[in-house]
């Protein structure tokens, strides 16, 4: 839309007119008084707290938590598992070289591999 040109109207007002007449449409609190623009916005906020919603949105936050915490605990429980069967793995390599079993050389490279998973 771009920067109006100087002597035109504001894009707001172009844009609320009548659409019986075209004329423009304005808000005029003048009648209401202080008091009663009051009630308007104490009215407002007293629908947003009212106790239905706010119990729905209480319930939904509380939906939130619960699917995200049972994300969290599924996925420590996994990762939990995962480092119990490296830490089993890196157990029977040192096993194999306390006994012999498999050269050195094999043994260092597989031992790597396993602290890097295990730091994943």
């Amino acid at each position: 839309m771009g920067r109006p040109r100087i002597g035109t109207s504001p894009p707001a007002r172009r844009f609320t007119k009548c659409s019986t007449c075209g004329g423009p449409v304005r808000t005029d609190l003048r009648g209401w008084g202080p008091a009663g623009a009051r009630r308007v916005v104490l009215g407002a906020i007293g629908n947003a707290l009212d106790p239905a919603v706010l119990t729905a949105a209480v319930e939904k936050a509380l939906a939130r938590l619960a699917k995200r915490q049972l994300a969290h605990i599924e996925r420590r429980a996994h990762v939990e598992r995962e480092l119990a069967l490296v830490q089993a793995r890196l157990d029977r390599l040192v096993d194999a070289l306390a006994d012999g079993s498999l050269p050195a050389g094999e043994i260092k490279t597989r031992l790597s591999t396993e602290k890097a998973r295990a730091r994943r």
